[in-house]
């Protein structure tokens, strides 16, 4: 839910502070499908009035910034997992004297 302090802006307004963000156009149905299923399980915060959605500048950057945390998130178990491998063989081949 948006906090009541924000002004909603359509999906079509909302594409044009992504494109000032980040300088690419997007279309809208991109802002639809991150606010009705998300990316990565994040969703864009929005309300439905009627058959429109609406969403704030700010619930944009509070995806952005959930979506990055996301993305670190994704990562770090990978990096934990290859530096545990890497201090296994690190010291097999110690105890072989290499």
């Amino acid at each position: 839910m948006l906090p009541q302090n924000e002004k909603l802006v359509s999906m079509s307004e909302a594409r044009k502070a992504v494109q000032a963000r980040t300088g690419r156009r997007l279309d809208v149905s991109t802002l639809w499908r991150w606010a009705m299923r998300g990316v990565h399980g994040v969703r864009l915060e929005h309300i439905r009035a009627g058959r429109e959605l609406r969403t704030s500048r700010e619930a944009i950057e509070r995806f952005y910034s959930r979506l990055a945390d996301a993305y670190l998130n994704e990562r770090s178990p990978a990096t934990s997992i290859t530096s545990a491998t890497h201090a296994a063989a690190e010291k097999e081949l110690a105890a072989a004297g290499l």
